[in-house]
């Protein structure tokens, strides 16, 4: 009787472990120490087949550092999507997961609807960045404030044009421009477009940049970027 006990209870405790190992958290917590790790190759055993494709061009690149921890989980039952919110040394991320074959995967929304735009769309954001381009993709120096830098950021981050982001931001290599290609990517980034400011903040050669927050979770609350002046130009440090 007492072996019969036991066999029942190991075999809950694995089907209760199997349970647990599928799930938002599970996965994320093995997909970010992956990525923190830079071991793209076990990324990728935890995305769909796009976001995999994806993440194998970045097989031997050194992109991410630091630690994580997962601070939040947000899951919709009706869809088998869920959001897992994480902290790192320096910012605040999130990473986006959906079931595929009942397992649970992270994927880059944007990449589920295609890289291509709506034609609609790709007009008019050619029509906003045309002024950039006329510039020759230079830094827009003719109102130098950490408002404006703010906006023209978030304008080219989010239709994706990295080279003019890049000149509002504060790149300290190459691993920051791979990064912000990255997130570019994500369907998040889609959200900077209409950025509502709604203060900016100078101390010295340092600056804040106070918007509302475009994403769900805390829609509408006062977040902000932080600029420092480098060569006479405000930039973005950090993206949150």
């Amino acid at each position: 009787m007492k072996k019969l006990i036991l066999f029942f209870f190991l075999l809950g405790s694995l089907l209760l472990s199997s349970c647990t190992e599928n799930s938002p958290k599970a996965v994320a917590e093995k997909f970010l120490t992956a990525y923190f790790a830079n071991d793209f190759e076990e990324v990728q055993k935890y995305c769909d087949e796009p976001t995999a494709k994806f993440f194998s061009e970045l097989v031997g690149e050194k992109l991410a550092q630091g630690s994580f921890t997962i601070i939040r989980i947000e899951e919709d039952n009706s869809t088998d999507r869920a959001v897992v919110f994480y902290d790192t040394d320096y910012s605040t991320g999130w990473i986006h997961l959906k079931k595929v074959n009942d397992e649970w995967k992270v994927f880059i929304a944007s990449m589920e609807e295609g890289e291509d735009m709506k034609e609609d769309e790709d007009m008019e954001e050619d029509e906003d960045m045309e002024e950039d381009e006329d510039n020759g993709n230079a830094y827009d120096s003719t109102e130098n404030s950490p408002e404006m830098a703010a906006k023209k950021f978030a304008k080219a981050f989010s239709s994706g044009d990295i080279t003019i982001a890049k000149k509002y931001f504060l790149i300290k290599d190459e691993g920051d421009v791979e990064v912000l290609q990255f997130l570019a990517k994500t369907d998040d980034a889609k959200l900077f477009k209409n950025l509502q400011v709604i203060r900016a903040e100078e101390y010295g050669d340092t600056a804040k940049v106070y918007y509302k927050s475009p994403f769900s979770y805390n829609k509408g609350e006062e977040v902000y970027f932080s600029l420092v002046k480098k060569d006479g130009k405000w930039v973005l440090k950090q993206l949150l």
